[in-house]
């Protein structure tokens, strides 16, 4: 027999970066398996994510985990705020979309939410052996170029290789999450 503490389901809302793109809160979602992820390149609706939790509930699952990046759009907005603070290159800080969120999810839903901020503990931790070896690689490239005086460019993998890129490329724009990627994890939502 399960006490009421076992059966009382709580959602675990877990803020990551993310102001434009969503990667860490795609791939983080998807590694640890996340009833739903939100991402500001995909706009949802609050009453879906509500449906979500509450039909969890209903079919006796006790938890329901959303990673949400700090730039998620939900009703047509960005959710959370923008600080006071301004980070080195001048923009204003963004966070606070898992607390607005959270309050949001018990006020419709009346299931207790809890929210955790990973920010930039979620860049900690031990390097594995293919970060050491890619940081290594990285170097050497970086390297050849300062000899070859090719200072206006940044190095990058595509796929398995080591490649250099001008600077002026990579300002264009963020990289988004392609659809599809997002749609892969979203066939394990709820």
């Amino acid at each position: 027999l399960r006490s009421t503490a076992e059966s009382h389901h709580r959602v675990m809302l877990l803020e990551v970066m993310g102001r434009n793109a969503g990667w860490i809160a795609t791939y983080a979602g998807m590694a640890n398996g996340a009833d739903a992820i939100l991402i500001p390149e995909i706009p949802l609706s609050l009453d879906w994510l509500c449906r979500m939790v509450t039909n969890r509930e209903k079919k006796g699952i006790n938890f329901s985990v959303v990673v949400v990046a700090e730039g998620t759009v939900l009703e047509g907005k960005t959710i959370g705020s923008e600080s006071s603070e301004q980070s080195n290159n001048g923009r204003k800080l963004l966070g606070g979309v898992g607390r607005v969120l959270g309050e949001i999810i018990e006020q419709r839903t009346g299931l207790e939410t809890k929210v955790s901020s990973l920010g930039y503990i979620q860049r900690g931790g031990t390097p594995v052996a293919y970060d050491r070896s890619l940081g290594t690689s990285f170097g050497v490239r970086a390297l050849k170029l300062i000899r070859q005086k090719k200072y206006g460019e940044m190095v990058a993998i595509v796929g398995n290789r080591i490649i250099s890129s001008p600077l002026s490329e990579v300002a264009k724009g963020s990289k988004t999450v392609p659809k599809e990627v997002y749609q892969t994890a979203q066939r394990f939502f709820g």
